[in-house]
Order: C-alpha cells, then sequence, then structure tokens
C-alpha cells in the first residue's frame, strides 16, 4: 500500500485551509501530523478521506491511482479508514448492523464467521457483547467510544487508517484533565504506541510527533495565522452550541 499527497490544497468557500502540502506512506509506515490549534491537523485528514464539503486540488495517488476525485464510500472500498475525534451518532443503527453491511460491500459475509470475528474482537476489546448492539456512537461513554472505534478497524482490516486526536475517544471536555490523572496518561500512549506497530497510521494530535511516536519515519508540522486559528475555534465552539457572544 503507498499513498502520495502532492500539491493538495483544501478551500471550503473562499477560505483556503491547506496549501501544496505533500508527503507520501508505505506499508508498514507511521505518519504523525503536529501543529497548533487550528492549524488544519483534523481538515488534512478529514479531506484525504473525502469527509466534509470540502473543495480539494492536487494529487492523491493511492496504489498508482488517483482517488482525488472519488467520494467517502469509493475510498473506505479502498480500504481507508478515519477514526473521527467525535465519532458521529446514527440512530437507529447497530454497530452489529453497521459492520455487517461494511464487510458485505467486499462480498457476502457468512453470518457465522461474522459473529464469531465480532465476539471474538468485543472479547479482546474487553467489551461486554451487548455494545454491538447499541447504537452507532449513542449512549455510551468516553472510553466505550473510542474502544468501539478500535473495534471497527479490527473488524474492517483497513490499509490505511487515519487516527484524529486517537486518546479524543474520552470525552473530550475532560480529556486534558483525566489525562493528568497518575498512570492514565502513560496508559493512553503505550495503547497508540500499539496500534502503530503493525499498519500504516496517519496520526494528528498535539503531542503525537514529540511523546507518542517520536521515531516515526515522517512527522508534518502544520501552522496557521493567529487570525485564521482564532476564526476556526470561534466557528467550532459556536456549531458545538457554546456562548460565543
Amino acid at each position: 500500500m503507498q499513498l502520495e499527497v502532492k500539491d493538495f490544497s483544501v478551500r471550503l468557500g473562499d477560505k483556503e485551509f491547506l496549501h501544496d502540502i505533500c508527503f507520501s506512506i508505505n506499508s508498514n509506515e507511521t505518519i504523525v501530523i503536529n501543529g497548533t490549534n487550528g492549524s488544519g491537523k483534523s481538515t488534512l485528514a478529514k479531506a484525504i478521506c473525502a469527509f466534509g464539503d470540502y473543495e480539494c486540488n492536487g494529487s492523491l495517488i493511492l496504489n498508482g491511482r488517483n482517488i482525488l476525485k472519488l467520494n467517502t464510500e469509493e475510498r473506505a472500498k479502498l480500504g481507508i479508514f478515519l477514526s473521527l475525534q467525535e465519532p458521529i451518532e446514527i440512530a437507529g443503527l447497530s454497530y452489529a448492523e453497521m459492520l455487517k453491511a461494511a464487510l458485505d460491500t467486499k462480498g457476502k459475509t457468512n453470518v457465522r464467521d461474522f459473529q464469531l470475528a465480532l465476539a471474538q474482537n468485543l472479547e479482546l476489546l474487553k467489551l461486554n457483547p451487548f455494545m454491538a448492539q447499541k447504537h452507532v456512537g449513542s449512549d455510551l461513554s468516553g472510553g466505550e467510544k473510542k474502544k468501539m472505534e478500535v473495534l471497527q478497524i479490527l473488524m474492517l482490516k483497513p490499509k490505511l487508517i487515519f487516527l484524529d486526536e486517537i486518546d479524543s475517544g474520552l470525552d473530550i471536555k475532560s480529556a486534558s484533565l483525566i489525562s493528568k490523572l497518575s498512570g492514565v496518561r502513560e496508559i493512553l500512549v503505550a495503547e497508540q504506541r500499539k496500534m502503530a506497530l503493525d499498519k500504516g497510521y496517519i496520526m494528528d494530535g498535539r503531542d503525537i510527533g514529540t511523546v507518542v511516536l517520536k521515531d516515526a519515519e515522517v512527522k508534518i508540522f502544520l501552522t496557521a495565522s493567529v487570525e485564521a486559528r482564532a476564526k476556526r475555534r470561534y466557528l467550532q465552539d459556536k456549531e458545538a452550541g457554546m456562548d460565543v457572544s
């Protein structure tokens, strides 16, 4: 597996968020994306996965094929997976139903084999079997959301995995406080390092390259003007329903 990102630029409306980004990743390599808040780390991951209404230019060459014009589903079928900072909720659709449907797009999945694999992976993650029947993203604690994201990776076996703030499976408002508790941060870092051992991963976060994966094959640092970062944070807080008056 190889992904080459060439002269990749991302716009939303009249605002350019990223300009002429270039890097490549091969099988079993890990790329970390560092940068200040609002510099475009999450935007880069989402744009490569075609998640969102971004206008993208440049080239995204996956195994010799330019996938820039492919939609989200088409890219997912090629083995690209995005773990979101805030997992979405899908009312009325269970994790088991979603995973079965996703696997069936690759060819009809034997029900017994699917149930066995699901049970084994739930046990591996120390999750109660009934968790697979919960609606996607709904009625879950922060830690459970993180584990259910990992469950999807284990079941779908994607070739290229984008992890956006991978410790944010914890509730976003409390993650920074919880991670300061004795031993908790060390556990999160250890889990992140284990995830990067045997796959092609692209991880973004403020300390991914300096603390979690110091020896990553490629490190990218993104920056943006103070004005651009402030505007982005303002829009994010406003969208989240916070009082920004």
